[in-house]
């Protein structure tokens, strides 16, 4: 049976990936009409295919968080746990979360000032591939986070 306290979890864990998928389509939309206007389809096939499978990835995501909601989670707990379940946190879970949420959240601001034309080093992509990467860093960056909190939050206090 699953716990309130993880039902609550999930369901913000819920609304913070809906959040990151309703940005996704607004800024696909965006993308779209840059590359529309700018008469580059050709050049943005690949990244226009990507935010598509992205969009799904992202979709995928979210009704396996409703899924834990209704039923608990069976990939954080494997995952971020050691022994089967009896709450001994794994550190090498909890650094891999850590690694994933730095790397991408570096990648998110990279890609958001150079979406907004920032005077910053910027490599030759297409705009279309700036809003790829910010899309995929903001889910993974809220996704990681959640894997790095879990334990903290499922922890149960002394005396229970």
């Amino acid at each position: 049976m699953i716990q309130e306290k993880e039902r609550k979890f999930f369901i913000v864990l819920g609304v913070l990936v809906a959040i990151s998928i309703l940005i996704s389509f607004v800024t696909f939309a965006i993308a779209i009409i840059n590359v529309w206007n700018s008469k580059s389809l050709m050049n943005n096939v690949f990244e226009i295919i990507y935010m598509a499978v992205h969009l799904i990835i992202a979709f995928f995501t979210f009704i396996m968080i409703l899924k834990a909601v209704k039923a608990g989670s069976f990939i954080m707990k494997e995952l971020m746990y050691n022994r089967n379940n009896h709450k001994l946190r794994s550190k090498t879970a909890a650094v891999i979360a850590l690694i994933f949420f730095s790397v991408f959240l570096i990648l998110l601001v990279y890609s958001f000032l150079c979406m907004i034309n920032v005077p910053i080093p910027r490599l030759n992509f297409p705009f279309a591939l700036f809003v790829d990467i910010f899309n995929v860093g903001l889910l993974v960056c809220i996704v990681s986070i959640a894997f790095y909190i879990y334990p903290f939050y499922m922890k149960e206090k002394q005396g229970e």
